[in-house]
């Protein structure tokens, strides 16, 4: 009986897969202006170059959180979206999810605005 439940869970593991994290700049969004909406979980450590000529916009319903660190630990969770320019409608947000979250931004050939609201 403990063979059929472990086979089960390994069946469940490969045939069900938890969703993954987004680790490049196509997990979030394509195109230029590069619009990222909804929901979604970044790894930490993940550096997201979206490239020098790239509008990164992250739009009002943007709801972008760093994810765990896969050793279940608290250190630092660091996570870098550089693009040409950044900006950040009113309404989004980025969560660093605890004390050790840390979000860099580089806008390499312009600004990075935050609209208010």
């Amino acid at each position: 009986m403990k063979l059929i439940a472990q086979t089960c869970l390994l069946a469940l593991v490969f045939f069900f897969p938890q969703p993954g994290h987004a680790t490049e700049p196509s997990d979030l969004c394509t195109g230029n202006p590069c619009s990222i909406s909804g929901s979604a979980t970044v790894d930490p450590g993940a550096v997201l170059d979206f490239g020098s000529d790239t509008q990164l916009v992250f739009e009002s319903s943007a709801s972008v959180t760093i994810g765990p660190n896969p050793d279940g630990t608290e250190n630092l969770r660091r996570v870098v979206f550089q693009a040409g320019s950044i900006t950040m409608l009113s309404g989004s947000e980025i969560d660093g999810d605890g004390a050790q979250g840390r979000v860099d931004m580089k806008a390499v050939a312009g600004d990075i605005v935050l609209e208010s609201g």
